[in-house]
């Protein structure tokens, strides 16, 4: 007997539920439409002149707007440090990089930086020639970094932002070397763990807002067999694909 009881509550229950969430939000739904009359003509115009008033707002492409996409291209001159500086004293190289901003919503926890995240590749070269050896040294890195930008109140009516970074990734090496006594070349590669941490400072074109110039100061760790450590300076310039990159 009890067991009939409670199978009889269960069916009213449940039945009680479907009437809430399935036969009366589709009841409440019904009435306003049938009630609904039929909007006059000036009501029609005024709503399609409202509709043209916000189209440019609806064509928007959010992904530009939300994402604010920034390419970057830089000249670089390198200075080689520990045991590679023996036999490289300088060299030269080149990046290109694309950056997003990281949404709002999660990583606006500290409201006078903005977060962007994004890829980098490049090229570095490194020559040497004395009279015992020619020698040769290209660096292929590609990372992935976070970049963060400070919008300082007293900066940013210059509109200058000097922001910090910090990345990670592989570098392709490749190296050889010809000893001019013996003729004999000797030539290796190997793809190495690089590091990367540096900072700097842009300053936004007041004439064309999508433009930026920026000067990149940047320490490359490679790890192989030797460490190689490089210091890199980063002269370039910025487009953002959404307008005002800032």
């Amino acid at each position: 007997m009890p067991m009939n009881r409670i199978k009889s509550s269960l069916v009213q229950w449940i039945g009680i539920l479907i009437f809430l969430f399935v036969v009366a939000p589709a009841f409440s739904q019904a009435m306003p439409a049938a009630k609904a009359k039929a909007p006059d003509k000036a009501a029609e115009i005024k709503a399609e002149e409202g509709l043209r008033e916000t189209s440019p707002i609806v064509t928007t492409n959010t992904f530009l707007a939300r994402y604010k996409p920034v390419a970057h291209v830089s000249l670089i001159p390198s200075v080689p440090l520990g045991y590679v500086a023996t036999a490289f004293p300088f060299g030269f190289g080149a990046n290109l990089g694309v950056h997003v901003l990281l949404p709002y919503d999660f990583m606006k926890f500290v409201p006078i930086i903005d977060w962007h995240m994004g890829v980098n590749g490049g090229f570095l070269g490194y020559g040497a020639s004395n009279p015992e050896f020619d020698a040769f040294i290209s660096l292929i890195p590609m990372t992935l970094d976070v970049r963060s930008i400070f919008n300082i109140p007293g900066l940013i009516k210059y509109n200058l932002f000097p922001y910090a970074s910090m990345g990670t990734g592989m570098t392709v090496a490749k190296g050889s070397r010809t000893d001019k006594a013996t003729s004999v070349s000797y030539s290796a590669s190997s793809v190495d763990y690089t590091f990367t941490l540096g900072g700097g400072i842009s300053w936004d074109l007041p004439a064309v807002p999508a433009l930026e110039v920026f000067l990149d100061l940047q320490y490359l760790l490679s790890v192989e067999s030797r460490i190689g450590n490089f210091f890199n300076i980063a002269i370039g310039a910025s487009y953002g694909f959404s307008g005002r990159i800032k």
